[in-house]
């Protein structure tokens, strides 16, 4: 099955239209259109935020197995560098604290910051879903950081 077809299908799956998943992952209408007709590849960047929406691994996505299930070391629990605080997040906060400790220091100040405070895991998501929305707010404003 194409990654076209499985997109349709999973989406389908979770009654979502187009426009809908195209909000959820602030992607064009057109981009999900092109996707799912298999006119266009996604970046490595959105097939990650894909598979991690949809709850599959990127290998079901292309089609290199039928299973829709993540192998298990596809986790970022799995990943002994991050902090403690980090492994008590959701998987996909963990992958959004992952993702960006990659661009160096506003992740290492918010990580020492955490690190001496006795914050409950309640605390922590609530930083964290901060962190991501002003993100997200950020990247529709100005386009996505490099």
């Amino acid at each position: 099955m194409s990654l076209g077809k499985r997109l349709v299908a999973l989406r389908e799956q979770q009654g979502l239209s187009r426009e809908e998943l195209a909000k959820r992952l602030n992607l064009s209408y057109w981009a999900i259109a092109k996707y799912e007709t298999d006119e266009r590849m996604p970046s490595p960047d959105i097939l990650s935020r894909l598979a991690d929406f949809f709850g599959v691994s990127i290998d079901y996505l292309v089609g290199r197995t039928d299973d829709p299930g993540r192998p298990a070391n596809d986790s970022t629990t799995s990943n002994p560098s991050l902090p403690d605080w980090v492994k008590q997040l959701p998987p996909d906060m963990q992958q959004f604290v992952e993702e960006e400790s990659k661009h160096g220091w506003p992740y290492l100040r918010l990580a020492r910051g955490l690190k001496m405070q006795d914050l409950s895991k309640e605390e922590l998501m609530a930083i964290v879903e901060t962190w991501m929305d002003a993100k997200s707010r950020h990247e529709k404003e100005f386009g996505p950081s490099k």
